[in-house]
């Protein structure tokens, strides 16, 4: 069980997937995930290196450019404008939170007898 673990070949399997995805999300043109996956792959890299005993220069190499992939999605988290996203308006402030009973009575139309009732 243990050799599953410390096989490089499980790393190349699992680097193929994120290709994979990386090459779905550049269709998809979702820029934004890029230097997340790149992080990622990065770290295999250097797990994969470590496993096959390649070298402190390549475990290295791969460490920094996980680190500068890191970076630059920092980067690009912190340069987006605060409390925006892509899917939509941001979402109510906690006080403005209606309860579950209060929206489906306002999608049927109760409102008004739910309100009745929960008053007296």
């Amino acid at each position: 069980m243990n050799e599953i673990f410390t096989n490089p070949n499980l790393i190349d399997a699992i680097l193929t997937l994120v290709a994979l995805e990386m090459i779905l999300l550049l269709w998809q043109r979702r820029w934004r995930l890029v230097p997340v996956l790149v992080s990622g792959a990065a770290l295999l890299l250097a797990l994969r290196a470590a496993l096959a005993d390649s070298g402190g220069v390549l475990i290295g190499s791969a460490l920094a450019v996980a680190g500068l992939a890191h970076l630059v999605d920092l980067w690009l988290r912190l340069r987006e404008p605060r409390g925006s996203r892509k899917g939509g308006e941001r979402p109510p402030k906690r006080a403005q939170r209606t309860s579950v009973d209060q929206r489906i009575a306002a999608r049927s139309g109760m409102s008004e007898r739910l309100t009745a009732l929960s008053s007296g």
